[in-house]
């Protein structure tokens, strides 16, 4: 199991032993930790406190605190690490158990949107690169929609450049359960202010090989930010998953033909019913 969770500091040691329980009752063997503010000379102390054992890396040779950590097991995971950067982590990873193969980038945004343009330009040009499934997964300082939102400012620009993002790596949000919103500032009503800044994401490659797991965003409990981590299906009995439309299908010299097929197919019925049995060939 794959998990992340921005711990605003990871000095603390009561985190230490929230992360400590995290990793071991949902029996993770991957994780993202951002934000850790940690100095270097006590990573290898905090590691043996909270997952010994474990391997670790991190960018902070790339921003001073170590934004950005990855954790896993080294009996589950074989980790190839291709690029390190102020803003993430990229990576090629193989699970040992399952053999499943796939790319994978853990991201902690910077806060302003101009220093976040090279981010996403950044992630943009890896999509060229970018051979099978791809997962990115992190905190991303940005939301999408203004209903991703309550109280502050939301502004045209950085939900703008975040899609216009998205859309060029053809990367869509993982089916998610639990906490909508993921972090909030701890304020009272009249000033409090939720957002959803952590997201997990994949490209189609992903969803047609693995499309059983999905997101669980859990409760920020006393943090700002909540934890999250990605699931199997099994694990909450049956899911019928939505179905989903990709842009980058329309891009494809299939994609007219297909629908000019279905669409001239010949239904009896009523207009209503050709028309759901049309869509419905169509997916």
């Amino acid at each position: 199991m794959i998990g992340f969770w921005n711990v605003r500091g990871l000095n603390s040691p009561a985190k230490q032993k929230y992360i400590k329980w995290l990793l071991h009752h949902h029996k993770v063997g991957l994780f993202g930790l951002l934000e850790t503010k940690v100095n270097p000379s006590s990573l290898n102390g905090i590691m043996d406190n909270i997952c010994s054992g474990w391997c670790v890396s991190t960018n902070t040779q790339y921003h001073k605190g170590g934004r950005v950590w990855i954790i896993w097991k080294p009996n589950m995971f074989n980790i190839q690490f291709l690029e390190y950067n102020a803003q993430f982590i990229h990576t090629f990873v193989k699970n040992l158990v399952t053999g499943f193969c796939f790319n994978f980038t853990m991201v902690y945004a910077f806060n302003g949107v101009y220093e976040r343009k090279a981010l996403w330009s950044r992630l943009i040009a890896l999509n060229s690169q970018i051979q099978g499934p791809w997962f990115i997964g992190g905190d991303f300082n940005a939301v999408l929609k203004p209903c991703e939102r309550l109280g502050g400012v939301t502004t045209e620009e950085e939900m703008e450049d975040f899609q216009v993002c998205l859309d060029q790596c053809n990367m869509v949000d993982m089916p998610a359960t639990g906490s909508f919103f993921t972090w909030n500032n701890k304020q009272e009503a009249a000033t409090r202010v939720s957002s959803r800044l952590d997201r997990a994401l994949v490209n189609y490659e992903w969803i047609e090989e693995r499309p059983e797991l999905y997101a669980h965003f859990h409760t920020e409990g006393y943090f700002d930010h909540t934890p999250w981590l990605v699931q199997h299906s099994s694990d909450m009995g049956h899911r019928k998953g939505s179905f989903k439309y990709f842009n980058m299908w329309s891009g494809s010299n299939l994609f007219l033909p297909c629908v000019t097929q279905i669409w001239g197919t010949s239904i009896q019925g009523t207009p209503m019913f050709q028309f759901v049995k049309k869509l419905k060939l169509l997916k």
